[in-house]
């Protein structure tokens, strides 16, 4: 069983982890976007 402090940080890291992963993402399709935006506009 886990004491609470514990539990919050396994969450809190979850949360990053995830937080980080959801930015890549982000910054991929923004990048994508403007790429694909580029392509067919200039």
């Amino acid at each position: 069983m886990f004491n609470n402090d514990n539990l919050a940080a396994s969450i809190l890291y979850r949360h990053e982890k995830n937080d980080k992963k959801m930015q890549k993402r982000r910054d991929y399709a923004k990048i994508r976007a403007n790429f694909l935006f580029c392509k067919n506009y200039t």
